[in-house]
């Protein structure tokens, strides 16, 4: 519902002007001209205002869409009252840019009423598209109750002029960069840029600036907006500085399209970010910043370097660098294979930094002597200098190595080379394992490693003529499914209260056929598992049930169950799980991925009892394995039965 229109005053400010048409008025006619100077018109309703632009939602109009394609300039106008002598309104002059399609939810969140409009008309809603609306020049006038009040608002110069026109002035323009410039030559080359029609190659000689640069300050203020040139001094972290460069890098991204993005002043300065990162060995360096050095801090770093001075050329300090360089070279390869030329040339990097000799005085004392492996100058800076190959071969794959990683670690724990790789070949990449494994490792990426849990035990003993010898022995794997089940008992301690899951798992696909959940560890639990087994798989006569001697399976009920079905049980020897690997192994992957160091995640049992559910089904259904030729547990089993 549109607000009543306040009795408007000289104070009203441009960010008021821009508010008051938000809130009072409905709606608003946008004039536009196509290609062959005909006016149009499009009437639509503006939904917030954000950083001095007005944020609008129309649908996929197709003369509007080629109107503003061709000239983006319009003429916003609108006015509210019976009779126009006793009426309030406004026009409005800008340009008009499609903006990011993650607007229409913000426009949604803010008019919820736009839900039921499109309820029924779906197709509509997703022809929404999201305008931004930058203005130039403005006027509002009121005529209620006999006023007459006007005011003009200019967007453009909201500060008085700093400096005078470039054309006008003395100065050498040789060298004249972006950032020289004033905010108020930034609004003159924009304005002339989108109101004048004037270009590139005029502006860059009117302004002594490149034409990239102008370029680039017409895509930034049509991306950000005009309050993007308000910015002061930023501070940029090495995070933020290292999360641009690989978006470069791995990202296959321009340089130019990522500094628009971020927002920075010039393209300039993301280039000399990766210039220093590949300078400075792939490393982000921030450098400090700050004001000159007092003449105290300056007689101290002087005498400092002159201390350095000494000591290098001290008999003791040439010793013990010689010492180190033959102790770190000589490290290097092995008996049976000689050190590469580039170990030689990362150990050389590295000895330069630690003992701050020059490179050319590393290599004379590694050449003097004949024990251990030689190299040039030129070999070193090759190799320091050559481009990373898997940068160039695999910075897709990289990329893409990441995202799996990161997705799968946010989920569960980090997954190792191994999933990665089914991953990838799922998706029909062709590589190696092993070349996941080497590029992981580049990335500091590693697999989650479990640490050593006490397990549940459900045996109490054993009962005279319950014992069922092991048919298994250890060969677990079964070449069709419902040959071989395995089942057992497994603890959940949440801060002391306790969750118990009974899975049974199949030895052909690994695949979980039947599982239950309970607070307890009872009779009721097994028996409950055991229907629900039995009414997805009816014939089962010949099939090895294996287990350990825990109590339930020796249970006169438990037994009875298998018996009537022509089933043979099997259980492990006393105190020796790895009899019983299978549903072990299991249970280890489960708890180590969902659950250890994950406790914090579950408020209650009730909490990890559906993620408990959630895993068994991602499990069967998406974890693949190599045992399984890379396909999931269900997935193998369904080929084995077509087999």
């Amino acid at each position: 519902m549109r607000q009543h229109v306040p009795n408007l005053d000289t104070n009203l400010t441009n960010n008021d002007f821009l508010d008051l048409i938000v809130s009072c008025f409905h709606s608003a006619i946008f004039g536009t001209v196509d290609q062959n100077g005909e006016p149009h018109t499009n009437i639509v309703d503006i939904d917030f205002n954000e950083d001095g632009r007005l944020i609008f939602a129309t649908t996929n109009q197709k003369n509007f869409y080629r109107n503003i394609k061709g000239n983006n300039r319009v003429c916003l106008t609108a006015l509210r009252g019976r009779e126009t002598l006793s009426s309030v309104g406004f026009t409005l002059k800008g340009y008009v840019d499609e903006i990011s399609p993650s607007y229409i939810d913000k426009i949604l969140e803010i008019k919820p009423e736009m839900h039921r409009i499109y309820a029924n008309k779906t197709k509509d809603i997703n022809t929404l598209c999201p305008f931004a609306l930058t203005p130039v020049l403005g006027s509002v006038y009121d005529l209620r109750e006999g006023r007459a009040f006007q005011k003009q608002f200019d967007f453009m110069n909201e500060k008085e002029p700093v400096c005078s026109d470039p054309r006008n002035s003395d100065m050498n323009l040789e060298g004249f960069t972006m950032s020289k410039l004033t905010k108020k030559d930034k609004i003159h080359i924009f304005e002339e840029w989108t109101l004048e029609n004037k270009r590139g190659t005029y502006l860059s000689k009117k302004y002594g600036i490149r034409r990239e640069k102008v370029n680039y300050l017409i895509n930034l203020i049509k991306i950000h907006g005009l309050s993007v040139l308000d910015k002061s001094y930023t501070h940029y972290s090495k995070e933020y500085k290292e999360h641009a460069i690989k978006r470069v890098l791995l990202g296959n991204e321009s340089i130019n399209a990522v500094a628009l993005d971020l927002g920075l002043p010039g393209n300039g300065m993301l280039s000399n970010w990766i210039r220093s990162y590949k300078e400075n060995g792939y490393n982000v360096v921030i450098k400090k910043k700050g004001r000159r050095i007092h003449e105290r801090e300056r007689v101290k770093r002087i005498r400092t370097a002159q201390a350095r001075k000494r000591q290098v050329a001290s008999p003791e300090f040439k010793a013990y660098c010689r010492k180190r360089i033959y102790k770190k070279i000589g490290c290097l390869g092995s008996k049976k294979k000689e050190p590469t030329k580039t170990e030689i040339a990362q150990a050389v990097t590295e000895l330069r930094h630690e003992l701050g000799l020059a490179v050319k005085k590393i290599i004379e004392i590694i050449n003097a002597n004949e024990d251990l492996p030689h190299i040039s100058r030129s070999n070193y800076y090759d190799v320091y200098t050559r481009e990373d190959k898997d940068q160039v071969h695999h910075s897709d794959v990289m990329m893409r190595i990441r995202e799996i990683y990161d997705e799968i670690k946010n989920r569960y724990v980090a997954p190792g080379y191994r999933r990665i790789t089914h991953i990838l070949h799922r998706e029909g990449y062709q590589i190696n394992r092993k070349t996941v494994n080497r590029l992981m490792r580049k990335m500091d990426l590693y697999g989650y490693v479990m640490k050593r849990r006490h397990p549940y035990s459900s045996y109490q003993g054993d009962i005279k003529g319950r014992i069922k010898p092991d048919l298994i022995k250890r060969k677990f794997f079964a070449l069709r499914p419902n040959m071989k089940w395995y089942t057992d008992i497994t603890e959940f301690n949440l801060r002391g209260k306790k969750l118990y899951l009974s899975p049974i798992i199949d030895g052909c696909g690994r695949d979980i056929v039947a599982y239950n959940i309970s607070r307890h560890p009872n009779l009721k639990q097994v028996m409950s598992m055991l229907d629900d087994a039995f009414k997805t798989n009816q014939a089962l006569n010949g099939l090895i049930f294996h287990t350990d001697r825990g109590w339930q399976y020796q249970h006169k009920a438990y037994q009875h169950e298998l018996a009537i079905r022509g089933i043979e049980q099997s259980m492990s020897r006393k105190g020796c799980s790895p009899d019983d690997g299978l549903m072990e192994g299991f249970f280890g992957i489960l708890k180590r991925e969902m659950f250890y160091g994950q406790e914090k995640k579950y408020a209650s049992l009730d909490e990890l009892e559906q993620a408990i559910r959630k895993y068994i089904d991602y499990y069967n259904t998406e974890r693949t394995k190599d045992k399984l030729k890379e396909l999931t547990p269900i997935e193998y089993r369904n080929k084995s039965l077509v087999a």
